[in-house]
């Protein structure tokens, strides 16, 4: 790759997505589209949804990067990432409910599929590769679902999806390189430039929320990222916290369920803007429920404490990436 190839898809993700936020913070406020942001003193409002910035921006950058590589992986990068990203669009807009979202991210596998730009020998680490010539195309339809729909979980506070998406993508970004994948280190940069340009606007206290648009792109890219990369592993371990969240809420409410739907939240907010755990046995289990189990926190505090975690995961996803992918390990 050329300086100018490697280059302009680069500035382009970083400067379209940072524009296009700040664009639509000013349009969503000037049309009244906003949410509560009920955890904070006087219920400020918030624009939303911001994830048409996130979805243009990886889309576009990837595009030229497409243009520039011919490479047929980052193409199916793209189009898992439209597809997921047109998803949230539509449930930001006129909701879904739980159960129709994650089947209609099932569409998102299908450009994995389509393009055959998946390895069937599936790498783990110390024990080497595993061929799954038939169970492997099965797990792709079910894994962008999960990747997406798990990142959807986690966004629950000011700064917490876009840092997390930064922390967990870093794994992935050294994996590659050390695999000397560098179109799809590129294609990484692009997810990790994206999600640092909207943080800026998201970061506490949010002006904008991604909304599952937001989400559910960011969660398809990083998933089909991870499989056309050959760095599945690397990938899972990354996301291990919100995995965890994703787990402990669906075993709880044993069914595929909005925040929204819930008759019981895992939390709740007290006098003082500090949010503590319900002591009811039917409150479904979260991992913010988890964090505020021994005494309430305020939301900044909750949000370090999950971005913590996620770095302690994203470092042993590194440690896993040099493990598996360094020769003299």
């Amino acid at each position: 790759m050329s300086p100018l190839e490697f280059t302009l898809p680069l500035t382009l993700s970083f400067l379209l997505c940072l524009g296009l936020t700040k664009f639509l913070i000013k349009y969503y406020n000037r049309h009244n589209r906003f949410v509560i942001d009920y955890h904070k003193p006087n219920n400020p409002k918030v624009a939303f949804p911001g994830g048409i910035s996130l979805i243009a921006s990886l889309c576009l950058s990837n595009f030229f990067l497409y243009l520039f590589t011919k490479d047929i992986r980052i193409l199916a990068i793209l189009l898992v990432t439209l597809i997921a990203g047109i998803v949230g669009i539509i449930d930001d807009f006129y909701i879904l409910g739980g159960k129709v979202k994650p089947a209609l991210t099932i569409l998102a596998s299908i450009p994995i599929l389509l393009f055959s730009t998946y390895d069937i020998y599936l790498q783990f680490p110390l024990f080497g590769s595993t061929r799954l010539s038939i169970i492997y195309p099965l797990l792709i339809i079910i894994s962008i679902p999960v990747t997406s729909n798990v990142v959807n979980s986690i966004d629950v506070f000011n700064g917490v999806l876009s840092s997390f998406m930064i922390l967990a993508s870093l794994p992935l970004l050294i994996a590659l390189m050390l695999k000397a994948q560098f179109i799809l280190v590129t294609s990484a940069l692009i997810l990790i430039l994206s999600c640092f340009a909207f943080f800026i606007y998201h970061r506490y206290p949010s002006k904008i929320f991604p909304g599952d648009s937001g989400a559910l792109a960011l969660g398809a890219s990083f998933g089909a990222l991870a499989i056309v990369g050959d760095v599945e592993f690397v990938g899972l371990v990354a996301l291990l916290p919100a995995i965890i969240n994703s787990f402990f809420f669906l075993t709880s409410v044993k069914d595929f369920l909005e925040h929204r739907q819930l008759k019981k939240k895992p939390v709740r907010l007290n006098i003082d803007y500090e949010l503590e755990a319900l002591e009811d046995r039917d409150a479904p289990l979260s991992l913010v429920r988890m964090i505020v189990a021994e005494k309430p926190l305020k939301e900044k505090d909750i949000v370090k404490r999950i971005l913590i975690i996620s770095a302690y995961s994203s470092a042993l996803a590194i440690v896993t990436a040099i493990i598996m992918y360094t020769k003299w390990v």
